[in-house]
């Protein structure tokens, strides 16, 4: 048992330790309507699209130049997935045609385009383990 807590403890130092700054760039927004919700999920529940069990959120105005920008500072070493809906009619939820598919624009962290359903936490993930990580996602438009 001695040595089995020995190895534990050995793998806990070796993991990352501190916080980083997370800056992702939104490109490709195609109008000034409403605004953008960023939503960044620390773990799979919720994820994607129930922005109330996000980690950290972000409301921003929509600039002419069709791209936002947004800090997420101190955030612990570890693993996250953004999920980023460009809410037109700024009514803070995703809106959905008769047959259930999006009517706003929408992207994920790697930049996965779902083919029929949203991507998982895994699927959409990245681990941040140093000081500063930039993403750049692109909006998705039906």
């Amino acid at each position: 048992m001695y040595a089995w807590m020995l190895i534990f403890w050995q793998m806990l130092w070796l993991l990352p330790q501190g916080t980083g700054k997370l800056k992702i760039e939104i490109v490709g927004i195609r109008n000034q309507k409403g605004k953008i919700l960023v939503n960044l999920f620390d773990k799979a529940k919720g994820f994607p699209t129930n922005f109330q069990l996000a980690y950290r959120k972000a409301e921003l105005e929509i600039p002419e130049t069709g791209k936002v920008y947004v800090e997420f500072s101190d955030l612990p070493y570890g693993d996250y997935a953004v999920s980023v809906l460009h809410d037109e009619n700024d009514n803070k939820k995703m809106d959905y045609t008769l047959i259930g598919l999006p009517k706003e624009g929408y992207c994920f962290s790697n930049n996965y385009r779902p083919k029929i359903k949203n991507p998982s936490f895994r699927q959409a993930g990245f681990f941040l383990e140093r000081p500063l990580k930039t993403l750049q996602l692109h909006m998705i438009y039906p």
